[in-house]
């Protein structure tokens, strides 16, 4: 009968050029040329049947000029890599050599570099080796560079064409104009300057201050990855509320490049905002002109200034008055990097052009080289940019007029070519520049302090990830909505609250600093309403390291992408009876259990009473169970068409808890025998499971919850302390092990039929700037099952890299989300699918990924909500 044909759309391969050599003259008879193609016609037939089916762009000696023997045995072929392979594999002794032609790269200088005679060259770009950085690349149109600044000359030539968006356009047009032409001035278009941006596009708006930090923040969440803004508040002081804006734009995924000041009338010379705020680069200044050393007249007469990689413009010159140094800018601790900042050629209204003066130009400069960097490895993170400009930085710290500012002008001066050099070569998956989190903040009890029984405080206790300890902390009260507590000591790293009062609200941020030769920082907001009940204990579990311990779990509130509530710390599987507190996936075993390890927390003001129980339940992975009959009763047909559990209560008989001390923990844990993956699918070699525990405090409905149960799990567990939940499955990539699938259920708990989205979503598109590229790790084939049709009826989703209809399966490469959108489900319809992590050729060792199976539901004027949620950890 007929078969359905399998339809697969993959990327084409492409050819290459390489040197191939032949063991002797007599090889080759004739080289035919046939359309685009070329057909070699060997002497030996058994090589001409052979490359009957390999296609050949190019075949013709590669030295026709040489007078060496061996060079005239050299051929130029464009062909695959394939054919290369096929040929000096299966007949080595007749191609005896093989290189791929590496591509050639232009020294390339723009045809606008220091075209303007009055400008004297374009030295600044000189210094920071420019050209030497375009000739790895020149940019790209996608790569955009946010400016926020004054107004702009949209008709400048210099600019005409290269800014893409322009959220507003007011006021003055000279600053913006300058700033904009010194990040990416047209480049090669036979006028004006060239800019280190080169191909990078501008979107800018024109508004500084709170206009510029609002603009700066919504760009970041349209994904523009590296914004320029050279100005400064009107103060010299730290401001926590901006840095909480700034510290949204770097988790974002942005990149804020500020100048750091110029000088005297700018904060005297010291910190100015926002530039010294965490996470932006402040940059300042360095001359660029005069070779060291050199003097030249200026101003009234003979001068030593502008001299390249000094920070003092006028070098050695100083006010009588107060010996503040007379033509310097800002230097400080918080200095990141230094660029050329006097003389900087950039473009002004009317096309005019001059040599501008202060860090609002060597910002730019910084921005722009970023901008390079972004085109040649889109995937490097915030801190990777940052460690990338660092560590390629020139040091100026031995010349000697600079030695007076040691540990004031950041790293060094900025090297365009390095930078972008070790951005094009560096592997994001670097577990050593992976970036730093604060997964989050650990509370012992919520009991306010001076009302618990044993005269216990609420202590916070941070859980800090890839980060060089040893590490700082930092603890600052956050006044919106009002915090009414105290604590102990506000730089150390697990205060305690020692008072509280009026609403008895807890609301801080926390900022960790690690010990890394680029140093890491990260931040995480805690806000805890403290209970003054001292006669209650608070029996307790955590959804995860954001929730509050408030009923109905706020966390999304805190923080919108801390929404996954399916990742509770406080439920974990162990293969052996080791207890380790660190989840470890399940594994079927005939011989021995696994075990679930629970943490129960009374979080309240008095011990509490015998008579409560826990209870521990698996169900088979899914994006959505039913209270109580996915944990305790269901099954599912198997591989061998008979039923297979697919839920079950583990605790036969209810784990009796102890009496727990106001602040206490109590761990316990209890044996389990998974089911074997195979009875569930054949060709599944994992054992994937969700895990339920619930403190029950009476032995009837509603069992002690503040919040009587439904069908609905997700709501149970937002809604009680008592209920928590793990969903949570571990991939580990081995070369020798080619493929790991996971067999899991979609499922509509509601007894009504509804449409749903679902989404493969890489943890990296909730938070950007954690670091990773999956892409160069392995790609995702979805197994769609029944799921196969419905999918392919809304034809709504197409960005995958293959389809399979014969499998009905998806592939894709997990580096953004998949959506497949309004899928129908049946009241109460479980659909089996199988996803499989396929590795890639290479070895992958480094940071860990993390990967959301979402159900998503649409509610007509409420926007959308995740009913359903499955976890994928793949790692080395």
């Amino acid at each position: 009968g007929c078969k359905n044909p399998i339809e697969v759309t993959q990327p084409e391969v492409q050819s290459k050029e390489y040197l191939l050599g032949i063991q002797d003259f007599d090889e080759i008879i004739e080289i035919t040329k046939i359309n685009n193609s070329v057909i070699p016609v060997f002497r030996q037939n058994k090589i001409n049947a052979d490359i009957k089916n390999h296609n050949f762009l190019k075949f013709e000696k590669a030295f026709p000029s040489t007078r060496y023997e061996y060079q005239k045995l050299m051929y130029l072929v464009k062909t695959s890599p394939s054919t290369i392979t096929f040929l000096t594999s299966k007949y080595p002794e007749v191609f005896t050599f093989s290189e791929e032609i590496p591509e050639a790269i232009a020294l390339y200088s723009p045809n606008d570099y220091g075209l303007v005679p009055s400008l004297q060259g374009q030295k600044d770009l000189d210094l920071i080796r420019a050209k030497d950085a375009w000739d790895i690349t020149t940019g790209n149109s996608n790569t955009i560079i946010g400016i926020t600044d004054t107004g702009y000359d949209l008709n400048h030539e210099d600019l005409v064409g290269k800014i893409i968006n322009v959220r507003s356009n007011s006021g003055n047009t000279t600053h913006g104009t300058q700033v904009a032409g010194a990040a990416a001035a047209k480049t090669d278009n036979g006028k004006g300057i060239a800019g280190i941006g080169f191909n990078c596009s501008l979107d800018v708006h024109a508004g500084t201050g709170s206009s510029g930090a609002n603009a700066t923040l919504q760009m970041s969440t349209e994904g523009i990855r590296v914004v320029n803004s050279s100005w400064i508040f009107g103060t010299c002081s730290y401001s926590s509320y901006w840095q909480g804006v700034y510290n949204e734009i770097y988790e974002n995924g942005t990149t804020v490049c500020f100048g750091a000041g110029n000088g005297a009338s700018h904060c005297n010379f010291g910190a100015t905002y926002p530039s010294a705020l965490n996470h932006n680069i402040a940059v300042t200044s360095v001359g660029c002109d005069k070779p060291y050393g050199t003097i030249s007249n200026w101003g009234t007469g003979p001068k030593k200034w502008n001299w390249q990689d000094v920070h003092h413009n006028l070098v050695g010159e100083f006010d009588p008055q107060t010996g503040a140094p007379i033509d310097c800018h800002n230097h400080y601790p918080e200095v990141d990097i230094c660029a050329p900042g006097y003389t900087v050629r950039v473009p002004e209204p009317n096309n005019n052009y001059i040599r501008g003066w202060g860090t609002s130009f060597a910002s730019p400069l910084v921005a722009g080289t970023i901008g390079l960097m972004l085109s040649t490895n889109p995937c490097l993170s915030p801190y990777q940019i940052e460690y990338g400009l660092k560590t390629t930085s020139v040091d100026i710290y031995g010349i000697p007029e600079n030695q007076v500012y040691q540990g004031m002008l950041g790293e060094g001066r900025l090297d365009a070519a390095e930078a972008v050099v070790w951005a094009s070569n560096f592997n994001c998956n670097d577990i050593q520049t992976a970036t730093m989190v604060v997964k989050g903040i650990e509370i012992n009890t919520i009991c306010a302090p001076g009302l618990s029984s044993n005269g216990v405080n609420p202590t916070l206790i941070p859980i800090v990830e890839h980060g060089t300890p040893p590490f700082s902390f930092t603890w600052e009260a956050l006044n919106t909505p009002l915090n009414e507590t105290t604590l102990n000591n506000y730089f150390i790293e697990q205060p305690e609250i020692v008072s509280s009062n009026g609403t008895h609200l807890a609301h801080y941020r926390l900022t960790v600093y690690d010990s890394s030769p680029i140093q890491k920082v990260a931040s995480k907001i805690i806000k805890i309403e403290l209970s003054t009940n001292a006669l209650a204990y608070d029996l307790a579990m955590r959804d995860s390291y954001v929730d509050m311990l408030d009923e109905p779990n706020d966390q999304v509130n805190i923080d919108s992408r801390d929404w996954n509530i399916w990742e509770s710390p406080d439920i974990w599987n162990r293969t052996n009876q080791d207890n380790l507190l660190i989840h470890e996936d399940p594994e079927f075993s005939q011989f021995n259990p696994n075990y679930v390890y629970t943490k129960v927390r009374n979080v309240g003001c008095s011990s509490s009473p015998l008579g409560k129980e826990l209870r521990l339940y698996w169900s088979k992975a899914s994006t959505g169970e039913q209270w109580d009959v996915d944990w305790t009763v269901t099954d599912v047909i198997g591989a061998n068409g008979q039923p297979v559990a697919a839920g079950r209560e583990i605790t036969t008989n209810p784990i009796q808890i102890p009496v727990i001390e106001p602040g206490d923990t109590w761990i316990t844990n209890h044996p389990w025998n998974p089911i074997q993956p195979e009875a569930y699918d054949a060709s599944s070699n994992n054992v994937d499971v969700c895990f339920l525990a619930r403190i029950e405090e009476t032995s009837s409905t509603p069992f002690g919850m503040t919040f009587p149960e439904i069908i609905d799990v997700t709501e149970n567990i937002k809604s009680n302390n008592n209920i928590v939940t793990r969903n949570f499955i571990v991939t580990n990539l081995i070369p020798n092990q080619k493929v790991e699938n996971h067999y899991i259920f979609l499922k509509n708990i509601k007894k009504r039929s509804q449409n749903f989205d679902l989404r493969f979503i890489p943890d990296k598109e909730i938070n950007p700037h954690i670091s990773g590229d999956f892409n160069n790790v392995a790609n995702v084939k979805i197994y769609l099952g029944g799921l196969f049709e419905k999918w392919q009826n809304t034809n709504k989703e197409r960005e995958f890299l293959e389809v399979n209809r014969k499998q009905r399966s998806v592939l894709i490469n997990g580096r953004s989300s998949f959506t497949i959108e309004n899928i129908l489900l049946q009241g109460e319809e479980k659909i089996p699918i199988k996803i499989e992590f396929i590795p890639k050729d290479k070895k992958y060792e480094g940071i860990p990924f993390y990967f959301h199976f979402q159900q998503i539901e649409k509610n007509e004027g409420e926007g959308e909500s995740i009913v359903g949620n499955i976890t994928f950890k793949v790692q080395s």
